[in-house]
């Protein structure tokens, strides 16, 4: 039963220490989070002067809002190639646990103070409280990256880090409303010298 608790933990430190080492230890990743750091005083600042002005729109807050927009763009896809590593090493884990159960005599992965639900694809033996290894293994392994990730203070690497329909939405926003300003704005400027060619 403690050999499931320990391979998912090894699991989460060998994914750490990579991540560590390819990412979250690089000049890319500083870069990114100074960008978005960047960008939200700028937003910051356009917003107190749209206040102060008393404008509704305002093209410098657009440009800042597509600013961070980018920048968190370019963090999350940095998350989500630490993410895909995670997915890969965890199936690896539960190949190897799978089959190192297959030869030991006891089959429970785990034993549950309660009873497993869905228990046709989770249990395993004669006790409703038992999880099979590979279910246990995954369950163990997903709850150490959760606690890995808020010890460390990873939080972007968490589900709602990653690129969502919301984040498309937001992001396809901002880059309408940034290229409709310009386009309004050239047009305005443009306008006069082509009636004056006429």
């Amino acid at each position: 039963m403690y050999h499931v608790l320990i391979a998912a933990f090894a699991t989460c430190v060998a994914c750490e220490l990579f991540e560590t080492e390819k990412i979250y230890a690089t000049d890319d990743y500083a870069i990114a989070k100074r960008r978005i750091e960047l960008a939200r005083e700028r937003i910051a600042v356009a917003e107190a002067q749209v206040r102060e002005k008393g404008e509704r729109k305002s093209a410098r807050l657009e440009q800042a809002q597509v600013a961070l927009v980018h920048a968190e763009q370019k963090m999350k896809q940095m998350c989500m190639a630490t993410g895909r590593t995670f997915m890969i090493v965890t199936f690896i884990g539960a190949t190897a646990v799978r089959w190192y159960y297959s030869y030991a005599e006891q089959k429970t992965g785990l034993r549950l103070p309660f009873a497993a639900p869905m228990r046709w694809a989770l249990g395993t033996g004669e006790d409703e409280r038992d999880l099979n290894p590979t279910a246990a293994y995954f369950i163990v392994t997903y709850l150490w990256r959760v606690v890995f990730g808020d010890v460390l203070g990873r939080k972007t690497r968490q589900i709602e880090a990653y690129w969502s329909t919301k984040d498309t939405e937001r992001y396809m926003a901002a880059h309408r409303q940034t290229f409709n300003s310009l386009t309004r704005d050239s047009t305005m400027a443009v306008a006069p010298k082509v009636k004056k060619m006429r």
